[in-house]
């Protein structure tokens, strides 16, 4: 079966870089992958954001093609929109920088979503 193409969006503060390093480990182990993995970092001046994303970079599955996008503007929502602004792919799943995913939730929504037709 040919999925379509997906992308995981992650609003961050980027402050508890444990938490972020193991729900991005998670989201690399996932049954069906994603083809790009956002992360919205905001809530912190830009300077703050900037060096926290040069120090853990290396530190990401590089299968997760992961790309950051620093906003000054602050709040969830705000860097959900943004995430939204920037997906490209048919598919965008959110999840929580503390999260940590089942290694089915990636194959489990996008099986709903093409059973079903559409998902909102």
């Amino acid at each position: 079966m040919k999925y379509p193409s997906i992308t995981v969006c992650i609003p961050s503060k980027l402050e508890n870089i444990d938490f972020l390093l193991e729900l991005l480990k998670s989201v690399s182990e996932q049954t069906l992958l994603p083809q790009n993995t956002v992360i919205v970092a905001s809530g912190r001046p830009v300077n703050e954001l900037n060096q926290t994303i040069n120090f853990i970079r290396s530190k990401i599955p590089a299968l997760l093609n992961t790309e950051f996008i620093v906003s000054e503007k602050k709040g969830l929502g705000m860097a959900r929109n943004i995430g939204i602004e920037n997906c490209k792919t048919e598919i965008l799943i959110f999840g929580d920088d503390d999260d940590l995913w089942d290694k089915r939730r990636i194959e489990i929504i996008v099986k709903t979503i093409v059973s079903s037709g559409s998902c909102l």
